[in-house]
């Protein structure tokens, strides 16, 4: 799902199921949302990137996954899946 408004690119990261999941997976996409508003959550002016990443680690450690040490995230804007490869 995404948005493209004035020359700028939205974008979102939601997974929808099809039909009934397996109880794995419903914990499985539980426990992603939770780590992606974990890793909002403390966003913001001054905060170092790396504490985004650890708070998202922590949040899917906590909820018995890991996460793979060369996971990336993306700038948006005029230009999507752009600089900076966070």
């Amino acid at each position: 799902v995404t948005v493209y408004l004035n020359g700028y690119h939205g974008d979102t990261s939601c997974m929808f199921f099809a039909g009934r999941p397996k109880k794995r997976a419903s914990a499985l996409c539980k426990a992603t949302r939770e780590a992606m508003l974990a890793g909002i959550k403390v966003c913001g002016p001054g905060v170092d990137f790396r504490e985004v990443g650890k708070a998202i680690t922590q949040s899917a450690t906590e909820a018995g996954y890991t996460v793979h040490p060369t996971l990336e995230g993306h700038g948006i804007g005029s230009y999507f899946h752009g600089r900076p490869a966070i």
